[in-house]
C-alpha cells in the first residue's frame, strides 16, 4: 500500500469512527433569545458617531470599548446597562476584565495601555496609564492574577504587574517589556509560570522564570491563528506562584538548547493552522500529533435550538447549512471549553474539539460574520460584523430538558423528550435525574394535551418498567430501599434554591409519606420494634467463632451464651472461662456499628469495663484473629473501638500504672500508628512541612502515649512519630520545650507550625531569628533542612508574609524590617505581600502611641485583611496615612499626630477607639463603641447586644 492510499484508507477509518460516536447525540446548542442587543444599544440611540469597537465577557459583566474612548459596563443577569467609564486616550481596541472582576484593563487606538482599578464598585475612577505601546495597535492582552499581560501589532510582548493601594502609594508601579518577535501577536495564554504567545507567523513557549521561549513547531503560516493551554488534571506537585517572575528582555533559544527537561502529561497545547488543522504540543515545545478535522466536518452541522422564556414556548430548531466541498476553513482564536473542550471559530462558525476523543463533537455555521467569540462557562458570546450578541448555550441532552421542566416550559420540554426520545430512553438507566420528567404526565394532562401523552408514553413506560426492576431492594440489614436516587441536579442547579415544581414534588413525597404514617403502627410500636431487633441481632451465615460453625455453636449453646444474649440485664456475671459469650458480645457490636457507628450497646462496655486494659486487649485481639472468616474491616473496627474506650476512661491516670512492654500500650500504639500512618517525612525522618496539616484521630491518646513511652521507651515513641509526623508538634511543644533553643530550631522551622513558632518565639535571640530566616530560604527552596533532599513542591512551606507577621509580633516592624534586609538579594520581592507591608505599618504606628498592645494590633490586621467587606477599606487607610502631610507635634485635635490618649476601647478588636488611622470611632444607641471598619467587619450589627 503506498502512502496515498495509506493517507485515504486513514481518513475513511477516521470518518466512519466519526460516525459511529454520532457527534451530535449527546450535546446541544441552545440560543437564548433575550433583549440583549436592544438593552445594549440604547446608550448610543442618541448618537450616531459613536461605535462599539470590541468586547469582554465575565461572570457578572459585559464590557464594550467605543470609538469615544468610553467603556459601556452592563449586567449579565439581568441584561441593563449600569455605568459609562470615559477615557481621553482615544478609540478603545482592546478591553480585558480581570479574573477577580475588580478591574478592568484596555488600550487604545494611541497605543496606550490602561488599567482602571476598583472600577465596577467605586464611582470615582483612577487611571493607570503606560506607553510601552505608544504608536503600536495592542492586538491581544491577557490577565493572570494581578498581571496584564499585552501584545502589539510590531510583536512587542509587555506585562504590567496591577498594584495594591499600599504598594502604589510607596513603590512604582511596574511594567517591562519581556520580548520582541517577529510579527503582529493574535492571542496570549498563561499558565503558572509558562507563557504562551501566538503571532500571525509562530507560536512560542515562554518559560518566566528561565527568562528564555521557544518556537513551538518548525512549519511556519501567515493569518490569524491562535494557542490555548488545556490542563487535564491538576499536577499536585506544582503550586501556583503568586505571582509570575519577569526580571528583563527574554532570550530566545536555539534548536539544539533544552527548554525544559521536566514534561508534564497534563497539560497539552494547542495551536490552530491553516486548512482546518490543529496542532497538539507538549511543555517542552515540541508537536505530538497534528489533528486534521476537515473529515468531522462533512456531517451535518448541529442544529441550534431557539429559546426564550415565555412559559408556552415550543420547540424552535434552526437547521444551519451544510458546508460545501470547497469551502476554505481556518480556525483562529482556541479557547479552553467546560475544562475538558477546545473552542476555536472562524468567520463563518464554531467548533468545538474533544481531545480526548479525538474528534469534533459539534460544530455550527449558523452565525456569519464572526468578529469576536468570548468564552464564560458554559456559555458562549458571539459578536458579528453588525455589531449584533448571540448568546449560546452548550447543554448536555439531560440538562437542557431538565432546566425546561424547571423552568415550567413544559411543552418545550416535552418536545425535545419526543425529538430525542431514543437518547432520552438510554439515559433512564444511566441518569440519577431523567426520572423527574415523569412529571410531565401529569402537568400535560392538566393542560388537556393528550397528543403528547401518547409520543411520551414510550419513556413513561421506561421509566415505569425501570422503577419496578429495580425497586424495592431489601438490605442484608432488612432496611428495604425504597429510592436509591439522589434528588440532585448537575452544576448550578445543586447551589441554587430548588424551583417550584421540585419543591410540588417534594410536598407530593410527603403527602405520601403522611399516609403512610397514618396507617402504620404508632411510634411506641415501632420503638418496640427496634429494641427486638437489636436485642436479637446476631451472626449471620459465614461467620465462624473460633473455627466452630455458627449453626453448631448456636445449637451446642443455649443455655448459656444465648440465654445472656437474650438477656438485657447488666447485672448477669460472665464466665471467664467461655470466651464465645464475650465473641458473640463483640460480634452483635460489629454489625451495630456497621448500621450506625455511632450506637453502642450497654452490655458491650460492660464487657469490657470487666477487666483491666491489658484484658480488654485480649478480647479484641480475639475477635480480631486472622483465623476467623470475618470482614476485612474487623482490624479497623477493633482499632477504633479500643481507641474509643480508650477516650472515656481515665487513660491518663491507668497508663502509670502499666508497663512500657504490657499489652495495653503496644495495642494502643499499633492502633493509633495504623489509623493515622502518614507519609509526610523526609527519608532522613525529619517531618516534611505538610504534616502539619494531617491532625490525627484520637490525638489526646496519642499525646498521652508519647508521654508515657518518651521516658520509659525512648525507641518505642520514635517508631510512634515515625509514622504519625504530626506528633512532632506535642514533642516539642510538652516534652523538649525546656531544650536549647539551637537544637530546636531546625525541626521547628521544617514542621512550620505558625502557632508552635509563635509559643517558642520568647526565647528567639536575635541571632536565632537570623538563623530561622536563613532556614526558611533553604525551606522555600523545597530542600530538607536536615539531609539537604529534595521534598515534593506539594509541601506547605510556610509563607514569607506569615513568618514575617510573627517576627513583627516578637521583635516588632523595625527590628523585623532590618533582619529581612539582609537578605533582599535572596528573598524574592513578591513573596512578601501587601499584608506584611500593611502590618508593619499598622503596628509600627500603634507602637509609637501605646505599649503593650501589638499582638492585639496583629490579630485586627489579619481579620480586616481576611474579610473582603473591608480589606479594600483597610487598604483605603493605609493609602491616606501613608499619603498624609507631615503634621506637627501638637497639631491637630482629631487627627494621626493628637497627643491626648483615651481609655475607652473598641467592643470589637480591643484596640483604643483613638488610635492612630482607626480615630472614627461610632456609638451605637446602645452605648457600645467600635471603630467604623469594626462595625462594617460586623455588618453594622452590635455582637455584645443580643
Amino acid at each position: 500500500m503506498n502512502l496515498s492510499d495509506q493517507r485515504d484508507f486513514r481518513t475513511v477509518n477516521l470518518y466512519f469512527l466519526k460516525n459511529l460516536l454520532e457527534m451530535d447525540s449527546n450535546f446541544l446548542l441552545v440560543e437564548h433569545l433575550s433583549n440583549v442587543n436592544a438593552i445594549i444599544k440604547q446608550p448610543l440611540q442618541l448618537t450616531q458617531r459613536i461605535k462599539f469597537t470590541c468586547f469582554d465577557v465575565s461572570k457578572t459583566y459585559i464590557v464594550f470599548g467605543a470609538t469615544s474612548g468610553g467603556l459601556y459596563v452592563f449586567n449579565r443577569h439581568p441584561h441593563e446597562f449600569i455605568k459609562l467609564i470615559p477615557s481621553k486616550e482615544g478609540s478603545v481596541v482592546q478591553v480585558c476584565i480581570s479574573p477577580d472582576e475588580r478591574h478592568i484593563g484596555l488600550s487604545t487606538s494611541k497605543g496606550i495601555v490602561m488599567i482602571i482599578q476598583n472600577c465596577f464598585m467605586e464611582s470615582n475612577f483612577h487611571y493607570e496609564t503606560y506607553s510601552e505601546h505608544r504608536d503600536n495597535l495592542v492586538t491581544a492582552m491577557k490577565w493572570y492574577m494581578d498581571e496584564l499581560f499585552c501584545g502589539d501589532n510590531t510583536g512587542k510582548i509587555t506585562v504590567v504587574v496591577l498594584p495594591s493601594l499600599l504598594a502604589k502609594a510607596i513603590f512604582q508601579v511596574t511594567c517591562a517589556t519581556l520580548m520582541q518577535l517577529e510579527s503582529s501577536v493574535v492571542q496570549i495564554d498563561v499558565y503558572l509560570k509558562f507563557l504562551l504567545i501566538s503571532t500571525l507567523t509562530k507560536t512560542y513557549i515562554c518559560d518566566t522564570d528561565k527568562e528564555q521561549y521557544r518556537q513551538i513547531g518548525k512549519k511556519l503560516r501567515n493569518g490569524h491563528f491562535g494557542a490555548c493551554f488545556a490542563v487535564n488534571n491538576v499536577d499536585p506537585n506544582i503550586v501556583p506562584p503568586e505571582i509570575l517572575t519577569h526580571k528583563g528582555v527574554y532570550k530566545k533559544l536555539k534548536d539544539d538548547e533544552h527548554f525544559l527537561t521536566h514534561i508534564n502529561d497534563n497539560i497539552q497545547i494547542f495551536c490552530s493552522r491553516p486548512g482546518t488543522r490543529m496542532w497538539e504540543a507538549k511543555l517542552n515545545a515540541s508537536v505530538t500529533r497534528t489533528h486534521q478535522l476537515k473529515n468531522f466536518l462533512k456531517d451535518k452541522p448541529t442544529d441550534i435550538i431557539k429559546l426564550d422564556d415565555n412559559c408556552d414556548v415550543r420547540l424552535n430548531i434552526c437547521t444551519n447549512n451544510d458546508l460545501k466541498v470547497g469551502d476554505l476553513i481556518n480556525f483562529s482564536k482556541v479557547f479552553t471549553f467546560e475544562n475538558k473542550f477546545v473552542i476555536t471559530f472562524s468567520r463563518g462558525g464554531f467548533y468545538i474539539f474533544d481531545p480526548k476523543a479525538v474528534m469534533i463533537i459539534c460544530y455550527c455555521n449558523y452565525f456569519k460574520n464572526i468578529k469576536d467569540l468570548k468564552i464564560i462557562d458554559n456559555f458562549i458570546y458571539i459578536w458579528d460584523d453588525d455589531l449584533e450578541v448571540h448568546v449560546v448555550a452548550f447543554y448536555s441532552l439531560e440538562k437542557i430538558i431538565l432546566k425546561t421542566l424547571f423552568n415550567k416550559q413544559y411543552y418545550v420540554c416535552a418536545d425535545l423528550c419526543v425529538h430525542y426520545i431514543t437518547h432520552v430512553l438510554n439515559l433512564i438507566e444511566s441518569s440519577k435525574n431523567i426520572h423527574l420528567i415523569s412529571i410531565l404526565k401529569e402537568k400535560l394532562l392538566v393542560q388537556s394535551d393528550d397528543s403528547y401523552i401518547e409520543k411520551l408514553s414510550p419513556i413513561f413506560e421506561a421509566i415505569k418498567d425501570f422503577t419496578n426492576k429495580t425497586y424495592p431492594h431489601k438490605l442484608k440489614t432488612g432496611i428495604v430501599v425504597v429510592n436509591p436516587y439522589i434528588n440532585c441536579l448537575e452544576n448550578k442547579y445543586e447551589k441554587e434554591p430548588l424551583p417550584e415544581t421540585f419543591q410540588m414534588l417534594k410536598g407530593i413525597s410527603s403527602n405520601v409519606t403522611e399516609k403512610l404514617t397514618e396507617s402504620t403502627r404508632n411510634l411506641k410500636e415501632k420503638f418496640h420494634i427496634l429494641e427486638t431487633t437489636v436485642k436479637n441481632l446476631t451472626l449471620k451465615d459465614n461467620f465462624d467463632v473460633n473455627g466452630v460453625d455458627h449453626a453448631e455453636t448456636t445449637n451446642t449453646n443455649t443455655n448459656d451464651s444465648d440465654k445472656y444474649i437474650e438477656n438485657g440485664s447488666t447485672d448477669v456475671q460472665f464466665d471467664d472461662n467461655d470466651p464465645k459469650i464475650a465473641l458473640k458480645i463483640f460480634l452483635q457490636q460489629y454489625q451495630l456499628s456497621k448500621i450506625n457507628r455511632n450506637l453502642k450497646t450497654p452490655k458491650f462496655y460492660h464487657l469490657l469495663d470487666k477487666y483491666d486494659l491489658n484484658k480488654t486487649v485480649e478480647l479484641f485481639t480475639n475477635f480480631s484473629n486472622p483465623s476467623n472468616k470475618v470482614d476485612h474491616d474487623v482490624k479497623l473496627w477493633c482499632y477504633h473501638n479500643y481507641l474509643i474506650y480508650l477516650s472515656k476512661v481515665d487513660f491518663e491516670s491507668i497508663v502509670q500504672t502499666l508497663k512500657p512492654e504490657d499489652a495495653a500500650i503496644n495495642y494502643a500504639v499499633q492502633a493509633f500508628c495504623f489509623l493515622n500512618a502518614s507519609q509526610c517525612k523526609c527519608a532522613c525522618s525529619y517531618p516534611l512541612p505538610s504534616a502539619k496539616e494531617n491532625n490525627p484521630e484520637y490525638y489526646d491518646i496519642g499525646c498521652i502515649l508519647m508521654k508515657k513511652l518518651w521516658s520509659s521507651n525512648r525507641l518505642l515513641s520514635d517508631e510512634v512519630v515515625n509514622e504519625v509526623p504530626y506528633m512532632w508538634k506535642y514533642i516539642l511543644k510538652d516534652l523538649r520545650f525546656s531544650e536549647s533553643i539551637g537544637t530546636l530550631l531546625p525541626l521547628l522551622m521544617q514542621f512550620g507550625d505558625e502557632d508552635l513558632i509563635g509559643v517558642f518565639a520568647s526565647k528567639f535571640k536575635y541571632d536565632e531569628w537570623d538563623d530561622a530566616i536563613q532556614l526558611l530560604i533553604k525551606l522555600r527552596k523545597h530542600t530538607c533542612i536536615h539531609c539537604d533532599n529534595k521534598f515534593d513542591t506539594s509541601c506547605n512551606v510556610m509563607s514569607w508574609t506569615n513568618f514575617g507577621t510573627i517576627m513583627i509580633q516578637r521583635v516588632g516592624p523595625q527590628s523585623t524590617i532590618n533582619l529581612l534586609m539582609r537578605y533582599s538579594d535572596i528573598i524574592p520581592s513578591n513573596e512578601l505581600d501587601t499584608n506584611f507591608y500593611q502590618r508593619c505599618i499598622f503596628t509600627a504606628v500603634v507602637d509609637n502611641s501605646y505599649n503593650g498592645i501589638r499582638t492585639k494590633a496583629i490579630i485586627f490586621a489579619k481579620t480586616v485583611q481576611d474579610n473582603e467587606d473591608t480589606t479594600l477599606e483597610f487598604d483605603d487607610i493605609m493609602k491616606k496615612f501613608l499619603q498624609r502631610k507631615r503634621c506637627l507635634k501638637h497639631k491637630r485635635k482629631n487627627g494621626f499626630c493628637s497627643t491626648v490618649k483615651t481609655e475607652y476601647k473598641c467592643s470589637f478588636c480591643d484596640l483604643p477607639v483613638d488610635i492612630p488611622l482607626l480615630n472614627d470611632a461610632v456609638r451605637l444607641s446602645c452605648n457600645h463603641l467600635y471603630h467604623s471598619i469594626c462595625l462594617k467587619y460586623n455588618n453594622n450589627v452590635c455582637e455584645k447586644c443580643p
